[in-house]
């Protein structure tokens, strides 16, 4: 693995949480599809981009990178998200105070403002329905990410970034109603972690009975559960493609 690598995902992630904190003007779902476009261009070369550990999850079962490289993967993503929000923070900081007039509340609350940087529950939600919730859609992502890899489905590399956005978009629009649409545990624990850090303090992990881990945890066994779905049922009865038949016109000659 080229050093670069790693960098660039968490390079990527810092933009895509900068761009999506910051989103105002332009419908919701619209910026979010636009900047995972956006990300995977950037992260993509030859040997693929990651900017999610749950696609680095998918990627590792899959055996197309070692458990180091998966781990400094995760790492990267995670910094690159806190860093994005440091600095969407910096750009609106005055917007956050004249809302909330400076006193920082995570959730439930008519001036609440910690869900900008993480996700939370409904308040009809529990932390078993937030799980399954996250696990349905990272699903969905892990049977994609698993098509795309899947060399035999010949899917040219220049579109992938928008089939990523796309799926992205389809996933948030379906499951986003109850919490919102994280499915990255890396863009959700990286602010969450400068939230905690930086004015909202330790309810950011405490708040309803320490639900900051689902959207971790969730993600991962959801995106793993979802690339072995595409494995059984489709994947192992692609056929292998036809070899080209070459014809010779020279004439074998005897062995002397």
């Amino acid at each position: 693995m080229h050093p670069c690598k790693p960098t660039s995902a968490g390079v990527s992630l810092l933009l895509c949480r900068f761009i999506q904190l910051g989103k105002h003007q332009i419908p919701e779902r619209f910026g979010t599809t636009a900047v995972q476009i956006c990300q995977f261009v950037i992260s993509t070369d030859e040997r693929g981009g990651h900017v999610n550990p749950a696609v680095t999850a998918v990627l590792y079962i899959l055996g197309k990178i070692s458990f180091t490289h998966s781990l400094l993967y995760c790492v990267a993503q995670t910094l690159g998200a806190a860093v994005g929000a440091a600095l969407s923070y910096i750009v609106y900081v005055e917007a956050i105070n004249d809302f909330d007039g400076g006193t920082r509340s995570v959730f439930g609350t008519n001036t609440s403002t910690g869900m900008i940087f993480a996700s939370f529950p409904g308040p009809h939600l529990s932390n078993t329905g937030a799980f399954i919730d996250q696990m349905a859609g990272t699903g969905l992502l892990g049977l994609f990410v698993a098509f795309f890899c899947e060399q035999r489905n010949q899917i040219p590399s220049y579109l992938q970034p928008s089939f990523f956005g796309m799926i992205a978009a389809m996933v948030g629009v379906s499951y986003s109603m109850n919490m919102g649409s994280p499915i990255n545990p890396a863009s959700d624990l990286g602010p969450r972690i400068f939230g905690a850090m930086f004015g909202y303090g330790m309810e950011m992990f405490t708040y309803q009975n320490y639900f900051f881990w689902v959207p971790v945890v969730a993600p991962l066994v959801g995106a793993v559960i979802g690339a072995y779905s595409y494995v059984i049922f489709i994947g192992l009865h692609i056929p292998e493609p036809a070899q080209p038949h070459i014809e010779s016109n020279e004439e074998l000659k005897p062995l002397s």
